[in-house]
């Protein structure tokens, strides 16, 4: 993701336990230190920085909670038909 406004409006329709970081890797195409953009912004939350940096590819993934760097309320941020029980 290389723009702040499509960034959003893909959180306001999907949130971000749906959107995952991505990397071009090993192509130079996307942003320079990964992360860097969600980071910047100011208007959405930690647990929702950490859904996107981590959380939700640790999920897809099936990791321990652990495993992808923690996915801060985890319980309460993961829509009830995936939670693990």
């Amino acid at each position: 993701m290389h723009d702040a406004d499509a960034l959003k409006l893909l959180l306001k329709f999907f949130g971000a336990q749906r959107v995952a970081l991505g990397s071009d890797y090993p192509f130079p195409l996307g942003e320079a230190n990964p992360g860097e953009l969600i980071e910047s912004l100011a208007e959405i939350t930690a647990d929702e920085k950490a859904w996107l940096l981590a959380g939700t590819a640790g999920e897809f993934l099936g990791l321990p909670e652990g495993r992808a760097s923690a996915r801060p309320g985890h319980a309460e941020a993961c829509p009830s038909e995936l939670q693990r029980t």
